[in-house]
């Protein structure tokens, strides 16, 4: 069926990926959600190292339809650099899809990002709460310290490096707090990123006309775990 796909995205470092247990994890969960099967670890695992050995690559996206799956491995530079928010058009309301369940319907934020004067969209839900950027999770850090982040939804994707980070809060008792955010606690901020196991983490240096100054924490968490979590990872 058109559109019947689910599909998750591997970081590659030195013919390693990044937190494959729990992307399969998450991509498993999708598959026996929607099309009432299993992916075999110890296969997928080994396919894709194999690839990797074959060709150059700093990620790996693996995508599941009811037939089966297919992997496509790539090389695409990546931009590390602060980015600027604006605001999707559209808000969002809780629909019944699992916030495991990643799947390819970014085409019209996609096509709108392009067309905007930022780096990046937020969605907001109906109520005017932050959701996630386009194809990021969203952290900001109040000026109590606490590292905060929304509830994971139908519109909130279980991200893997969102995961990550928490559990790294939890093993370094970092105060952090999951639960709604508005726009105006966004704006009032001391420090906003992103996240995302492709592009890594990404400060955010200005919401719309609002500008955040400080990166520190981000900085010091990339420092420590690494762009990509892979400090962590290992």
């Amino acid at each position: 069926m058109i559109g019947e796909m689910i599909f998750t995205s591997i970081k590659i470092i030195n013919k390693q990926m990044i937190f494959f247990e729990d992307h399969f994890e998450r991509l498993n969960k999708g598959t026996k959600y929607l099309f009432s099967n299993s992916l075999d670890f110890d296969t997928l695992k080994h396919e894709i190292e194999a690839a990797i050995l074959l060709q150059e690559a700093n990620y790996c996206r693996i995508s599941v339809v009811r037939e089966g799956y297919f992997i496509c491995l790539k090389n695409e530079p990546v931009n590390s650099l602060p980015i600027s928010l604006g605001t999707a058009f559209e808000r969002k309301t809780e629909g019944l899809k699992p916030s495991y369940l990643k799947m390819a319907q970014y085409a019209l934020q996609f096509k709108e990002r392009r067309e905007s004067e930022f780096d990046d969209l937020l969605s907001l839900s109906v109520s005017n709460e932050i959701l996630e950027v386009t194809t990021s999770n969203i952290f900001i850090l109040d000026h109590e310290n606490i590292l905060r982040t929304p509830e994971l939804s139908s519109n909130v994707l279980d991200g893997i490096l969102r995961k990550n980070i928490l559990n790294f809060c939890v093993d370094n008792q970092i105060k952090y707090n999951i639960g709604p955010i508005s726009v105006d606690e966004l704006v009032k901020a001391k420090e906003v990123f992103v996240t995302n196991s492709i592009r890594g983490i990404r400060n955010v240096k200005n919401y719309e006309k609002h500008s955040f100054g400080s990166t520190e924490f981000a900085d010091k968490l990339i420092e420590r775990i690494g762009h990509f979590g892979e400090k962590y990872y290992e």
